[in-house]
């Protein structure tokens, strides 16, 4: 499937009649005896249409050191990157080798497609090297290509090969974002059979992710075109891993269906590995019902395919259920046999691993020296055939765009210190700011105590006191905003902490010893809102404590402050007596205060004045 992908991918001539056309190029050679230049390039393309690649790696061999193909760049790199299929299967050298010539040819010619299409070529070899970031940096200059050019259908393909690479890596949000995109534009060109992979890979990303729900939702997807399209085999692996997924769930009953109809069509298909595989999941599932002669029969049928195939990963997958099975039907014998042969299977798997390992780290460093050979050859030869003209023009362009980048940074970086000077200006302003308005603040607090302590009137006290403390509640605002200075914000449980300590202070209580409730989310405020909201709070704390408090015998306050969807919610209670809003409110400084910065903040107030006093308000923020 490699090859033919890529094949297609570059194939310009039609497909019909290739029998007819080779066997005339033989008769013309039987009678003239002497083959043209142009034969053996024709001659290739035929042979590598039915597949014979060795003949056709023999002629396009051939057809390289024809002067006919070499007056063709074109033509040419249409064969180098025949010659990179061909070679693919068994020979990376070479396939990287070839390649790379033709997409150094497509750029000199200025084929943008052909370009990205090497770069695709070249990604998946990389891939399948597990070279993840030499693979990754073709395929990502490829879809940059491909985006400019509009290319949806190599792109998408691009985009499906970096998902791949990425849940390799194990990063699967990357993954399940290219997947994403290739699923995109695969539904746009309407190409119903990939479309079907996109959501079959995207499924299998959501499920390693446990996102079980979604992984459902694009299987079923996945499983809805295959339906339409008859693809019988594509339907059964669908199915089977819908079974799985159900199975993660622990929905056994569900998953049941699904996996004995994917082992109906993958039968149907003589899908050996796939039905050995399904079997296996049937014995799993059977095992987690507690049917376990069940699952042990699926199991030894399943067992038997395995063996004959020699999948051993499977294996592995079948010895640890039925080990399972074995003990659960107290089968200790049988249970002792499999753990042994798990062991044996388990080894087999770890010798593999490191063979492969080694293979996988010998083929790097061959890839990698044979990479670093083929770039010192590139570079010998851009340096021979390059022109003086040419590098005087470059290395001219160079130091144009290296003194337009010191000017433009210089300039930058001229902005970015005054910025910054003006900057520190505004804080060091805003801050005496705030530091002159908080002393001159509590410069008034401190005359209005001196005042109330040479008064008599109790009601004249009250008022200085009542003043006294809503300019403390404002001090304190400038006072954290002078700490403060890079912020507008304010901390409102610990400005209204604060607060209600110094208040519950100035009236002779002690928040400690007393029944004083303060639950205050931690919220951080502009101090346009904060303003209003501390002297609502303050006026309230007052109250509570001028009137409830001195005539209950255990009085409470609490106040507590909660944000919940996008709103602010403040209530404030105490235990007092209760008051006549309306009778009240006419004489009442603080009530009136309260009502005009309610209706300031455009907030919801609610009071219950009857046998306690109860005060709600709700803000948007």
């Amino acid at each position: 499937m490699f090859r033919c992908l890529i094949f297609i991918l570059f194939s310009n001539f039609p497909l019909f009649s290739q029998s007819n056309t080779l066997n005339q190029y033989k008769d013309s050679l039987q009678i003239s005896g002497q083959i043209k230049d142009s034969w053996y390039e024709a001659i290739g393309r035929l042979y590598l249409q039915q597949d014979n690649y060795d003949s056709a790696k023999k002629y396009y061999l051939l057809a390289l050191n024809t002067k006919s193909v070499n007056n063709d760049q074109l033509l040419k790199a249409y064969i180098l990157n025949n010659l990179g299929v061909i070679f693919s299967p068994y020979s990376i050298d070479s396939t990287l080798y070839y390649y790379t010539q033709a997409k150094n040819i497509y750029l000199i010619e200025g084929d943008s497609l052909k370009v990205a299409s090497c770069g695709i070529n070249l990604g998946i070899v990389y891939k399948n090297l597990g070279l993840y970031e030499r693979a990754l940096e073709q395929l990502f200059e490829s879809a940059l290509v491909l985006e400019k050019i509009n290319e949806g259908r190599y792109l998408a393909s691009c985009y499906n090969t970096i998902a791949l690479i990425y849940s390799r890596q194990n990063d699967l949000i990357k993954s399940l974002e290219y997947h994403k995109e290739s699923l995109k534009i695969r539904k746009e060109l309407q190409m119903k059979q990939l479309v079907a992979s996109s959501y079959n890979n995207i499924g299998i990303i959501y499920r390693k992710l446990e996102e079980y729900d979604s992984s459902l939702f694009y299987y079923e997807n996945s499983l809805k075109i295959k339906k339409e399209q008859q693809d019988t085999l594509g339907i059964g692996v669908t199915l089977n891993n819908i079974g799985l997924v159900l199975m993660d769930q622990k929905k056994y009953d569900l998953a049941e269906p699904y996996l004995k109809k994917s082992l109906e069509l993958r039968t149907i298909k003589d899908d050996e590995a796939g039905i050995a595989i399904t079997k296996n999941n049937l014995g799993l599932l059977y095992l987690n019902t507690g049917e376990n002669t069940l699952a042990l029969a699926y199991l030894n049928e399943a067992a038997l395919l395995i063996q004959s195939l020699g999948l051993l990963e499977e294996m592995k997958v079948n010895w640890e259920t039925k080990l399972q099975v074995y003990e659960e039907l107290g089968l200790h014998q049988n249970a002792l046999e499999a753990s042994k042969n798990l062991i044996i299977v388990k080894d087999s798997l770890l010798n593999i691993e490191k063979t492969e390992s080694l293979i996988e780290m010998q083929t790097k460093y061959e890839t990698e020296k044979r990479s670093r050979e083929i770039e010192m050859l590139e570079q010998s030869r851009s340096l021979q055939e390059g022109k003086l003209k040419l590098r005087q023009i470059w290395i001219s362009l160079l130091i144009l765009c290296a003194v337009f980048l010191s000017i433009l940074g210089f300039l930058l970086r001229n902005r970015w210190r005054k910025e910054k000077v003006a900057k520190i200006k505004v804080e060091v302003l805003m801050q005496e700011l705030h530091h002159r308005v908080k002393n001159n603040l509590q410069l008034l607090s401190s005359i209005f105590s001196l005042q109330s302590r040479g008064l008599q009137d109790t009601n004249a006290i009250e008022v200085i006191k009542s003043s006294e403390n809503r300019i403390n509640a404002m001090a304190i605002i400038h006072q954290k905003l002078y700490k403060n200075s890079e912020s507008r914000n304010i901390d409102l449980k610990s400005y209204f902490t604060e607060m209600i300590e110094e208040l519950a202070e100035s009236y002779g209580y002690d928040v400690s010893n007393h029944n004083i409730k303060i639950h205050i989310d931690p919220i951080d405020l502009d101090v346009d809102k904060v303003i209003p909201l501390g002297l609502i709070v303050n006026e309230l704390v007052s109250n509570s404590f001028k009137y409830a408090f001195p005539n209950h015998e255990n009085p409470s306050l609490m106040v507590e402050l909660k944000y919940h969807q996008k709103h602010l919610e403040l209530e404030v209670a105490d235990t007092g007596s209760g008051f006549n809003r309306e009778q009240v409110t006419k004489d009442s400084m603080g009530l009136n205060i309260i009502d005009t910065l309610s209706r300031q903040l455009k907030a919801t107030v609610k009071w219950q004045t009857k046998g306690c006093v109860k005060f709600n308000l709700k803000v948007a923020i």
